[in-house]
């Protein structure tokens, strides 16, 4: 196996992550002196018991990725079934949340808190300004931020946050646990898939919540099929 050393952008100008996974293992191999071509030799070098530290390796190489930052335009985040405790959260946490996971550092998931700017991009209300601080204290207690630096009463410094990185980050994922501490936290829901019939009578499938019930059939478990014609659940009433 020969290595082109030539920029990693031109070798992969699309930024494609199974590309860029292809290169990584084609880079250690030749760091590590191995001359595989065949990629079925490869996978069993691999799954080999005795190198942990080849997989140790490659491994830190995909997870230390940093795309350039003009590709990325997407965060990941959990899904409901995997972080419902960030719905218990008061609508003002839950939006400045999701403000500081889509400008966090994709390299540590720091923020620096302007709280200037934040009060005016996320329009929120005088009472909730004033909050502001109680909110990122309460967003810290509860797991999903860690704070590095809480500026003093007063103080015109910028507050620095890290997102927590097992429920938001930016590039490559990671198997951290989210740790989310919400007092008195029970899940009453759960997310599911049911089908539906539209009006013109063809099906579609969507994403909902149901009841969460720890003892559910297997209609429950798999999403029950609506008409969209019927009216399944009472109408929520509308301010006058």
């Amino acid at each position: 196996m020969e290595y082109n050393k030539r920029n990693n952008n031109s070798q992969n100008p699309y930024n494609n992550p199974l590309l860029q996974a292809l290169l990584d293992v084609k880079r250690l191999l030749w760091d590590e002196g191995l001359n595989l071509d065949n990629i079925d030799d490869i996978i069993a070098e691999f799954q080999d018991k005795s190198n942990n530290d080849l997989r140790e390796r490659a491994s830190q190489i995909w997870l230390h990725h940093q795309f350039p930052e003009k590709s990325i335009k997407f965060i990941m985040s959990l899904i409901y079934d995997k972080c419902p405790e960030r719905f218990s959260l008061p609508l003002e946490e839950q939006a400045i949340l999701g403000l500081l996971e889509r400008i966090q550092c994709q390299g540590t998931g720091g923020v620096i808190v302007k709280k200037g700017d934040f009060v005016n991009a996320l329009n929120l209300t005088l009472t909730q300004r004033k909050k502001l601080q109680a909110s990122l204290d309460h967003l810290t207690q509860s797991g999903f931020l860690t704070c590095i630096y809480r500026p003093p009463k007063g103080s015109k410094k910028p507050g620095i946050y890290i997102v927590n990185r097992g429920v938001s980050w930016i590039g490559s994922s990671n198997d951290n646990a989210p740790t989310i501490h919400i007092e008195k936290f029970t899940k009453a829901y759960k997310q599911t898939t049911e089908t539906i019939v539209l009006p013109d009578g063809k099906k579609m499938k969507c994403g909902t919540l149901s009841k969460y019930l720890p003892n559910q059939t297997p209609e429950q478990k798999n999403g029950v099929t609506a008409d969209q014609n019927s009216n399944p659940e009472e109408p929520i009433p509308e301010d006058s």
